[in-house]
């Protein structure tokens, strides 16, 4: 493993995560809002996104949080991002980004759909539409 990667698995994890107390203590962190925090891994990290951007599968993993969002704006930028990663893929490896994007679309026309992922209604306590069921028990998209 490179030293960029290590510096990265050691600050976010750490090297105790066996101890309950510690990964209680790292899931505030991880989960919580700092902006010390934030700014913390910007000053150590900030350059890693855009180097991650110059090798496109790289990138492809750099952009995989957008389509978790449900917020339609994410969601049309994650839509341009894949666009634009597919178009300049290698040829060989191509048919994996369109993938990609083809999947980012799906999840993208759920959220303009909806507002948000149905799947996540139950988990997140959230009560469904009759739109939203009717989508769910079609066998619309799991995620």
């Amino acid at each position: 493993m490179n030293a960029t990667a290590r510096a990265v698995l050691d600050f976010w994890f750490g090297d105790d995560l066996d101890s309950p107390e510690v990964v209680a203590a790292r899931h505030a962190t991880w989960f919580g809002k700092d902006s010390a925090f934030d700014e913390r891994i910007r000053e150590l990290f900030g350059d890693l996104p855009a180097r991650a951007l110059h090798a496109p599968l790289e990138a492809a993993f750099l952009y995989l949080p957008l389509v978790h969002a449900e917020d339609i704006e994410a969601q049309n930028r994650c839509v341009r991002l894949f666009a634009a990663l597919a178009g300049r893929a290698p040829r060989s490896l191509r048919p994996q980004f369109e993938s990609f994007l083809t999947f980012a679309i799906r999840r993208r026309d759920v959220i303009r759909r909806f507002g948000r992922f149905p799947r996540r209604n139950a988990i997140l306590g959230r009560r469904s539409s009759s739109e939203e069921l009717s989508y769910l028990e079609s066998g619309g998209d799991s995620f």
